[in-house]
């Protein structure tokens, strides 16, 4: 039976709402989300506080369907010095994240706050160990009356629209649970034209209850959010006074869900203090999207922008793209008293 264009694009479109409660927020410019990222984050800069947000906009072309809108906020700062060297100290963090999932507009939205501790490391203190802890409440909704099921399709009736019928009723329209993730993170200043940073970090430790069927109606293994794991890692490399090069890695797993993100940037120093710098580069998530992406790093400013070309399985019958755009700001409104300047601290 052959089926129309236009149901393939409807029914991939129920899928990702169906299947949208099982998958975690990516971020191509996994960088500009650094609390979402890593607890182990939180507090890692130069400056008295650090605000920032990205939003990230996808698949809103497939069939006239809601597509993946997520905000993502954030405000986190170094607070408390340890040491007589004061070059050791924790960082605290307040992160805010709502993402909106497909024609069921299954709302997940996510408060938590954060810590971590950075331990300066090394005869020269050139080196840093991060460990971050981060908990919150996340709240979920879905509009049953926009959701269609798989009974509801009359197979000997198809391309035919949704008969309005189906034994798969929900319990609850919206569910709340806590959350809890744990990071850590290592980051060094190898020399003048040299500097990295490598982390890991496990999501939804305790591996919370979300469903919104009855207790009675699925088993336990399909109602908990999977624990996930990823790592990372950033590098920045001095080409030349005026060129930097700036490669970056991601890879997460959940369940049988992985994802590989990676890209690279180069930046084009525009003055000697490194103060405005162009960025200029594209990344490839393995068997989704190929991503351009640019941005801007004015003094304490960074802004950043990301379109996303899918070429995974959506692309066979529609042109499902996605865009980001990404601003941060840190703040100097007293005396740094952590953090000196020859510990690494990545531009972009």
């Amino acid at each position: 039976m052959r089926i129309s264009k236009d149901l393939l694009a409807v029914l991939a479109a129920t899928l990702i709402t169906l299947t949208a409660q099982a998958q975690d927020v990516h971020f191509s410019m996994f960088d500009m989300a650094p609390l979402t990222m890593n607890p182990a984050n939180t507090g890692n800069l130069e400056g008295s506080f650090r605000i920032g947000g990205i939003y990230r906009d996808q698949w809103n072309n497939i069939s006239n369907a809601t597509g993946f809108r997520t905000p993502n906020i954030y405000l986190d700062l170094p607070l408390v010095s340890l040491g007589k060297q004061k070059m050791s100290f924790l960082g605290f963090g307040l992160n805010f994240i709502n993402d909106r999932r497909g024609t069921a507009s299954l709302n997940n939205t996510g408060i938590s706050l954060s810590a971590a501790g950075h331990f300066a490391m090394g005869s020269l203190k050139r080196s840093r160990l991060s460990i971050g802890l981060q908990g919150g409440i996340v709240m979920e909704r879905i509009d049953q009356s926009a959701l269609n099921l798989a009974d509801e399709w009359d197979p000997n009736n198809l391309p035919g629209g949704p008969t309005g019928g189906t034994n798969d009723n929900l319990a609850n329209d919206n569910v709340t649970y806590p959350d809890f993730a744990l990071g850590l993170m290592f980051s060094s200043t190898v020399n003048n034209r040299f500097s990295y940073e490598i982390g890991f970090a496990s999501q939804h430790l305790a591996e919370p209850d979300e469903a919104f069927m009855a207790q009675t109606a699925a088993p336990e293994e399909y109602r908990k959010r999977p624990r996930k794991y990823l790592g990372h890692a950033q590098f920045d490399i001095a080409l030349t006074d005026k060129i930097s090069l700036y490669p970056k890695a991601f890879y997460q797993f959940q369940q049988n869900a992985s994802e590989f993100n990676l890209q690279t940037l180069v930046g084009f120093h525009m003055n000697q203090q490194k103060d405005f710098t162009l960025l200029a580069g594209a990344g490839y998530r393995f068997g989704d999207s190929f991503f351009p992406r640019i941005g801007v790093n004015y003094k304490q400013f960074k802004v950043g922008f990301a379109y996303d070309i899918n070429v995974g399985s959506l692309a066979n019958f529609t042109q499902a793209q996605g865009f980001e755009v990404a601003l941060s700001y840190i703040a100097r409104i007293y005396p740094r008293i952590v953090r000196p300047p020859r510990i690494f601290c990545p531009r972009f």
